[in-house]
């Protein structure tokens, strides 16, 4: 909440719905109240990998940040007070660790200090007010800044002390709203109309459409289509991902006033949850 310069937490409980309307199977209750995760962050754009560790970026700090699953568990547990959680540098969390301390903190992976890993990087900002975050299930980021998209990866490797340096994957882009990856490619949405794809394996940025009025965020489903959110239509639209490739068909999958930020229940969670 950009706002409350917090980040919060609801429980949800997906169920079947006997009243739905339009054909609808299932309705999703809130069921437990709001807990604060995080306070004093301005963070617009949250990410989760597949471990449950949660990312989030800061714009105007110039930042991109990790909360462990553990410090998750203390806090949704009562062991730990969001307020007293402290930013530490990658390096010194790691130190925490390996001491043995239970201590939770947020880790700054990426800051406007970080280097680029590349000599053609090098004058880059890194982290330049980063809008749009995603996460891949091998720990890859990826984000958005003022001109160009950029990732890096959140765990470094064997014993080191250090995160890779992270790279500038696409120059001289379009401010971006949102980032998203998906099988094929890297999705982001512009400040304007425009949705791009930059296919794997290539440095290039692809138009797939400018029929949208006003995009913000991106999610891909894990299969073959990625919904974005038109705040300017008030209609969230469905895009095949399967091919990287320009004058993709958009599709209507739900209107909804001042839509803005979009998440994915999977099929196979829900039914889980369900029964």
């Amino acid at each position: 909440d950009y706002g409350l310069w917090k980040i919060v937490r609801y429980g949800l409980r997906v169920q079947p719905c006997e009243a739905c309307a339009d054909g609808l199977d299932w309705e999703v209750l809130v069921s437990e109240p709001q807990k604060t995760i995080v306070t004093d962050v301005q963070a617009r754009w949250l990410a989760v990998d597949g471990d449950g560790n949660l990312y989030f970026t800061e714009e105007h700090k110039h930042t991109v940040s990790r909360l462990d699953i553990k410090a998750l568990g203390d806090i949704f547990g009562g062991y730990m007070e969001a307020e007293k959680l402290q930013h530490v540098g990658f390096s010194q969390a790691k130190s925490i660790t390996e001491s043995g301390s239970d201590t939770d903190v947020i880790v700054d992976l990426f800051t406007a200090t970080s280097t680029a890993s590349t000599g053609a990087d090098a004058q880059d900002k890194l982290v330049n007010g980063p809008a749009g975050l995603s996460v891949d299930g091998a720990g890859n980021v990826i984000w958005g800044n003022a001109e160009s998209i950029a990732y890096g990866v959140s765990h470094a490797p064997g014993n080191s002390s250090r995160l890779p340096r992270p790279t500038i994957l696409v120059h001289d882009t379009e401010a971006p709203s949102d980032v998203c990856y998906t099988a094929s490619m890297v999705l982001f949405t512009s400040q304007e109309k425009s949705l791009f794809g930059i296919c794997n394996g290539l440095r290039r940025v692809t138009l797939l459409s400018d029929a949208f009025k006003l995009p913000r965020s991106v999610v891909w489903d894990g299969d073959n289509t990625a919904y974005v959110a038109d705040h300017g239509a008030n209609r969230v639209f469905s895009v095949a991902t399967g091919r990287c490739r320009p004058h993709i068909v958009k599709r209507l999958a739900v209107d909804f006033r001042g839509v803005y930020g979009l998440a994915v229940i999977k099929a196979t969670e829900t039914a889980e949850e369900a029964e």
